[in-house]
This record gives C-alpha cells, sequence and structure tokens, in this order.
C-alpha cells in the first residue's frame, strides 16, 4: 500500500519536529508568518509559543503577521 512506501516511511520521521529549540538561539531579527484560520494549528497558540520562544533575545526587531483568511 502507499502507506508502506519508502516515502511515507520517511515522511513520519519528519511529521515531529519543533522549531523552538532553534528560534531561541537564533540571533537574528526574525519574522513570524501564519494563517489567521489555520485550523491545524491555532495562530494565536503559534504566536505565543513564538514569542516565548523568543523573549529571552529581547529582539525588537522580530514581527509576526497573520494573513487573514489564510489557512495552514
Amino acid at each position: 500500500t502507499a502507506q508502506d512506501s519508502w516515502w511515507w516511511r520517511w515522511y513520519a520521521t519528519k511529521m515531529d519536529v519543533s522549531a523552538l529549540p532553534t528560534l531561541s538561539t537564533l540571533r537574528i531579527p526574525t519574522l513570524a508568518i501564519w494563517g489567521a484560520d489555520d485550523v491545524l494549528v491555532p495562530a494565536d497558540t503559534s504566536r505565543e509559543a513564538f514569542v516565548a520562544a523568543r523573549a529571552a533575545l529581547q529582539l525588537p526587531a522580530d514581527r509576526v503577521l497573520f494573513i487573514a483568511g489564510a489557512s495552514h
């Protein structure tokens, strides 16, 4: 079946990845963009995680942008 193919086995290893550890150490201004109507990962939840990960760096140039009407 398709789920037994090499592609699905490889893809499964990419599904549980978090950018937060990297975001917490990245020392350049960062732009985070989300669809405001994301049904998979609510935009507010993503923003809160981004802001928390970046808080210790205190980079005033960081920006969060929501695209109205856009989903995941």
